[in-house]
Protein backbone atom coordinates (compact mmCIF):
# COMPACT_ATOMS: atom_id res chain seq x y z
CA UNK A 1 0.00 0.00 0.00
CA UNK A 2 2.81 2.80 0.81
CA UNK A 3 4.34 1.66 -2.69
CA UNK A 4 0.86 2.52 -4.24
CA UNK A 5 0.78 5.36 -2.29
CA UNK A 6 3.87 6.66 -3.34
CA UNK A 7 3.56 5.93 -7.31
CA UNK A 8 0.36 8.13 -7.20
CA UNK A 9 2.09 10.97 -5.07
CA UNK A 10 4.89 10.51 -7.73
CA UNK A 11 2.61 10.78 -10.40
CA UNK A 12 0.57 13.57 -9.43
CA UNK A 13 3.28 16.07 -7.58
CA UNK A 14 3.82 17.91 -10.82
CA UNK A 15 0.12 18.94 -10.59
CA UNK A 16 -1.17 19.04 -6.90
CA UNK A 17 0.21 22.13 -4.41
CA UNK A 18 1.60 20.51 -0.94
CA UNK A 19 -0.23 19.68 1.33
CA UNK A 20 1.38 19.41 4.84
CA UNK A 21 -0.44 19.38 7.95
CA UNK A 22 0.31 17.04 10.88
CA UNK A 23 -2.02 14.54 12.00
CA UNK A 24 -2.33 13.87 15.68
CA UNK A 25 -0.64 10.48 16.71
CA UNK A 26 -3.48 7.92 17.01
CA UNK A 27 -3.28 5.45 20.16
CA UNK A 28 -2.93 2.12 18.74
CA UNK A 29 -1.92 0.10 16.21
CA UNK A 30 -5.47 -0.73 15.76
CA UNK A 31 -6.44 3.11 15.78
CA UNK A 32 -4.24 3.87 12.83
CA UNK A 33 -4.98 0.93 10.53
CA UNK A 34 -8.46 1.93 11.18
CA UNK A 35 -7.76 5.55 10.24
CA UNK A 36 -5.59 4.07 6.67
CA UNK A 37 -8.59 2.85 5.70
CA UNK A 38 -10.18 6.11 6.11
CA UNK A 39 -7.41 8.18 4.57
CA UNK A 40 -7.76 5.53 1.32
CA UNK A 41 -11.43 6.28 1.16
CA UNK A 42 -10.87 9.59 1.21
CA UNK A 43 -8.28 9.72 -1.45
CA UNK A 44 -10.37 7.32 -3.51
CA UNK A 45 -13.55 9.76 -3.30
CA UNK A 46 -11.11 12.51 -4.02
CA UNK A 47 -9.50 11.38 -7.22
CA UNK A 48 -12.91 9.64 -8.60
CA UNK A 49 -15.28 13.01 -7.78
CA UNK A 50 -17.58 14.10 -10.48
CA UNK A 51 -15.36 16.42 -12.95
CA UNK A 52 -17.71 19.67 -12.25
CA UNK A 53 -16.84 22.00 -9.49
CA UNK A 54 -13.61 24.08 -8.84
CA UNK A 55 -10.16 22.33 -9.70
CA UNK A 56 -8.44 23.70 -7.51
CA UNK A 57 -11.00 22.54 -4.80
CA UNK A 58 -10.33 19.13 -6.16
CA UNK A 59 -6.09 19.29 -6.69
CA UNK A 60 -6.54 20.33 -2.72
CA UNK A 61 -8.73 17.28 -1.33
CA UNK A 62 -6.45 14.69 -3.09
CA UNK A 63 -3.06 16.45 -1.42
CA UNK A 64 -4.46 16.74 2.03
CA UNK A 65 -5.79 12.79 1.59
CA UNK A 66 -2.42 11.43 0.24
CA UNK A 67 -0.40 13.56 2.55
CA UNK A 68 -2.45 12.15 5.89
CA UNK A 69 -2.36 8.25 3.84
CA UNK A 70 1.55 8.79 3.90
CA UNK A 71 2.43 10.02 7.25
CA UNK A 72 -0.63 7.56 8.62
CA UNK A 73 1.30 4.50 6.85
CA UNK A 74 4.66 5.56 8.17
CA UNK A 75 3.23 5.74 11.79
CA UNK A 76 1.89 2.48 11.05
CA UNK A 77 5.25 1.04 10.29
CA UNK A 78 6.40 2.47 13.40
CA UNK A 79 3.97 0.71 15.30
CA UNK A 80 4.16 -2.75 13.83
CA UNK A 81 8.17 -2.87 13.19
CA UNK A 82 9.85 -4.50 16.22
Amino acid sequence: MATSTQTVERLLKPVLSPASRALAADGTWDDTAQAVLTDSRRLDEALNAPTGGDPSTRKAAIALALSNLDQRLTRLRTLIQP
